[in-house]
Order: C-alpha cells, then structure tokens, then sequence
C-alpha cells in the first residue's frame, strides 16, 4: 500500500474508533476497502488495537468475500449515520453512538468470517504466488492473473524459480530447470528437478511423490531433488519427514525412513542402494528466505534518518542467501519503503551468481562481481527523479577484457546506466539501445575513478524537474550536465552486468541505495557522509572536476 493510503486509512480508523466519523469518511474508508487484502489486514490490525483482538484477527481471507461483506456493512452503516446526523445533528451523542455501532458491525462481520475460515476448506488445489525470473509464460516476474491450478497441471522450467501456494497452506518453491505436476490441495510430483517446501501446522501430510516413493511432510521445512538418471534425495531442515520407498524393486512392500532436521537420505533405484547424508540446505533456493545469512556483525545500520523515498537498500552485510561456494542466490532489499518493500536482488543460474566476500581489505563483507556474474532485482517502478548512492571498489577491467562494465542498469527505454570505463572513468549513461536495435548512447556524466585501492562512495543524482545530473565521489560533485527526460517505467534492474551480458562490472559492491527521488545537494553529500563514516573512508583531498554539457560517446 502507498504511504499516503495508509495515512488516510488509519485516519478515518481512527475517527471510527473515536466515535466522531461522519457519513461521507463512513463511505471513504469502505471504498479503501473494497476488493484490497492489504487494506483489509491493515484496517484489521489498526482497529484490533483498540478491541484488543489481534490475537482473533490476524488471518488470511479472501480478500473479495471480506472486503464485499465490509464495504455492505460500512455503506449501510454510512446511510444510517447520514439519517441519524440530519434527525439529531444537535447531538453528538447520537452520532457518536451510531458510529460505535458501525465498529461493533464491523468486528461481529470480521468475528463471522474468522469462524467461517475455521470450518471451511481450502477452494483452490494450488496457485502461483510468485515468479522470479522464470520462463513461464510470457512476464517472467510476478504472480499471473490466471494464477490457480487444477488437478493434474504440469509446470516444465528451463530456468527461473516459481512458488506454489497449496491449498492445504504448503509452499513450494521450484526451480528450474524442473518437471513437476499438481495432484491435489496437498500433494504434488517431482518427476526431475529440485523443489522446497515449507509446511505449516495446517498443512502437516502434505506429500511429494517421487520415482518409486514417496515424502511426506510431518510439520516442517524440506528440500527434495530428482536426478536425470532418477536417483532421489531428500533434506530435512527443520521439523521431521517420513521418506517412504521401494527402490523400484516390484512387489517389494515400500521401506520408511523417518528424518529430523539437518538429516538427508539419497536412493538410488538403478542400484536399489541407500545412502544417509547431513542436509544441504545452501543447495536449495528458498522463496521463504531460510537460509539467509547472519553474516556481519558489526555496524549495519541505515546511514540516513528519512528513508521514506527510498525504493533499494542491498548492503552486502545483511539478508544475503547464499549457494554452498558462498555465491550470492538473493540479495535481500532492506527499504522501508511502503510501496514496494521488497525489491530483492537474485540470481537463479548457478554459474551467473557473483562471489560473496566475508571480509575484503577494509575488513566489510562485499558482493565481488566477475564481469560476468550479476543480479537482478524484482521489477520496480523508477522514473525522472532518481539518486543513485553505490560503496564500490572497481578493480581493473582490462584484465577480463571489458571495454565497459555496467555496475547498474535500469532495463528501461531509454536506458539509464552507470558504468565503469577501461580508461578508468566512472560514467553516467543515457542509452536508447534495444535488444533489436543499435540506437544511440549519450554519456551525461563522467569523472576519474580514484586510484587509491580502496572502497569510495558514488552517487548519482538525475532529475528531469531541475533538468540536471551530477555525480558526487566521497561528498564532493564532481561532475554536472542537462537532464534529457525519460519515463517512468516499472522494470527489473541489472546489477553487475548488462542486459545482454556482455559488458560485466568488475569489482567489490559494499552497499547500493536507490531513491525514487532526486536528492538535494545538501542531502546527497548527508547521506554520502554518512555512508563514509560507516565505512571508515577518508574525504577526497582533491578539487573537484565540474563539468557541463551533454559528453560525447567515445564508442
């Protein structure tokens, strides 16, 4: 939900609670409700407050049922405070009364639906709740709109993760590449590929069949993989599984192997041989975020104190999921922000995910790209007014024969890049190439890298509004130029390489922050500051180099 949404709902809440609402906010507050889970649970938990019953109404329901029953409810209660303020508008008890009751109605209707969701059943086998980067379909990020699954749907992926929503309550999440089909609300089959599952209480039983077996949920977290030659293994993570098997011996009465957590089996029906193994959570990718790593102790904190328009927060020392070789799977958003609060960064092939460094030289944790290796974030919206701030260190790109290396794209058109140079320049980029065709690339900004091996903090303010762009190394502008417009645009963006893959960044990231607005010089060298004090890096000595004009490409 928008921040200023969530502003007014509290408000008119608020008023509700207090007694003192008016027929017209009585029809505002059921408008944002109508048809908006995010509305409706956030009405619920801000009234729950003062009724004391969060512990009742913190559960998941349709939100097109509830929030239909809701606004009937609020809109007669609305025309009945509208008759009774125009009988008595000399007496606010009398209005104050019928609001009360208005609450009242709309507690007894939110008490009804929560019994009605303890009896009844799931409706719905299995949907897709999330997409990440996978080719299914023709929008590889987000969930479809014909999202719900029937009995016996088969899902084939070359690549990419897909999470599934039970309807028992299970989620799955699938990895490509991977052949899975839908059996019912609590069971599915894994034919090859690799899955994770994460089963609530409610959920306990649900079931992944398996070449001649069988897993079967006992209230927990579990990783099943399917070879090619059909050899079967599965994970336990946390809780317990029962394994049930007859190595594809026929006529041999299925064998149970019942693990806890950190236990894995394999079985090999070619061999009809039994292997036991420690788990191996880091070789499954978790939508759930389970195998986040706690790994840096020290200062994370955000170096700014107003983050409301901040749309990216990646710190390389915090909410990174990493693969068994310490490369990085996701790189968790830490925003604050209202609107898209989780922009994470991921990266589903094995062989493009980039190095997570526990401690460089500086003595933080880095996420070291190759020149090949990147990330890419969850489509977001970006537009006119954006500030860019990235702690990096470039290491020398002539050694992987990179005349470029995109550190940020925005997949956009036009494009709106940052890029290190093989003449050592850090570059702001105007680009207007697609995949189809060549078109034009203008560089709006650009300055030396400092040539002191050690971490400096960039940013990059564009704003369209003021017609500017300025590139700030360590606090001090270094460079400015015109702002040629661009549009606003909901994409996912490349960290670490270029859309095409061709022209990767070489170096250590430290922390990257995204602004959806183009910050105040006076705040930018704030943040910059700040970012510098975290890291222990020393000002810039030298003077800054200014420079103006729109900068010709040198190809």
């Amino acid at each position: 939900m928008e921040f200023e949404k969530i502003k007014h709902l509290h408000a008119l809440a608020s008023r509700l609670c207090d007694g003192d609402i008016d027929a017209k906010q009585l029809k505002e507050l059921s408008a944002l409700l109508d048809n908006d889970k995010d509305a409706i649970q956030e009405y619920l938990d801000y009234t729950s407050l003062h009724l004391n019953l969060s512990h009742k109404l913190r559960v998941n329901l349709a939100p097109n049922e509830f929030g239909d029953a809701v606004k009937s409810r609020l809109s007669e209660d609305a025309n009945n405070a509208s008759v009774a303020s125009q009988v008595t508008r000399q007496s606010s008890k009398a209005i104050r009364a019928v609001t009360i009751f208005s609450l009242a109605a709309s507690v007894l209707i939110v008490a009804a639906f929560l019994l009605h969701s303890y009896k009844s059943q799931s409706t719905f086998t299995a949907r897709i709740i999330q997409k990440i980067d996978c080719d299914w379909d023709d929008e590889r990020w987000g969930a479809p709109q014909s999202a719900f699954l029937e009995v016996g749907r088969e899902i084939k992926l070359d690549r990419g993760l897909m999470v599934l929503e039970f309807g028992n309550g299970a989620e799955v999440t699938l990895e490509g590449p991977i052949h899975f089909s839908v059996l019912a609300h609590d069971r599915g089959n894994l034919q090859e590929g690799r899955l994770t599952a994460s089963v609530p209480k409610g959920g306990r039983g649900f079931t992944v069949q398996i070449p001649f077996g069988e897993v079967i949920d006992l209230g927990t977290r579990f990783g099943v993989l399917v070879h090619e030659a059909g050899d079967c293994e599965a994970h336990v993570f946390q809780g317990n599984v029962l394994v049930r098997s007859n190595l594809g011996i026929q006529n041999q009465p299925f064998q149970e192997w019942k693990l806890t957590a950190d236990e894995a089996i394999k079985l090999s029906p070619a061999s009809h041989k039994i292997h036991h193994l420690a788990a191996q959570s880091a070789e499954f990718v978790s939508y759930s975020r389970s195998n986040i790593v706690a790994s840096y102790t020290g200062d994370s904190s955000l170096p700014i104190s107003d983050s409301s328009e901040l749309v990216l927060w990646l710190d390389a020392g915090r909410g990174l999921q990493l693969d068994s070789s310490n490369r990085v799977i996701e790189w968790g958003d830490l925003s604050f922000s209202t609107d898209s609060p989780v922009n994470n960064a991921w990266q589903v092939d094995v062989v493009d995910r980039p190095l997570w460094i526990k401690e460089t030289a500086d003595g933080r944790p880095s996420v070291r790209f190759d020149g090949a290796s990147h990330l890419v974030t969850t489509p977001f919206l970006s537009g006119q007014e954006i500030t860019i701030v990235g702690v990096l260190l470039a290491h020398n790109q002539e050694q992987h024969n990179r005349q470029r290396g995109q550190l940020l794209s925005f997949n956009s058109t036009p494009n709106l890049l940052l890029e290190t140079t093989l003449d050592k320049q850090f570059a702001g980029v105007l680009s207007t190439r697609t995949l189809a065709s060549k078109g034009q690339r203008k560089v709006l900004v650009k300055c030396p890298l400092p040539s002191a091996d050690m971490p400096k903090v960039y940013a990059l303010v564009y704003s369209n509004i003021r017609n500017r762009v300025a590139v700030y190394v360590n606090g001090e502008l270094v460079a400015e130029s015109q702002a040629p417009s661009i549009s606003m645009t909901r994409s996912p963006k490349f960290i670490g390489n270029s859309i095409q893959g061709d022209r990767g960044f070489v170096g250590d990231v430290h922390e990257l922050l995204i602004f959806d607005t183009a910050l105040t010089s006076d705040r930018c060298v704030q943040v910059c500051n700040s970012l510098m004090e975290k890291y222990r890096i020393a000002a810039t000595q030298k003077e800054p180099r200014v420079l103006s004009g729109l900068i010709p490409d040198e190809q």
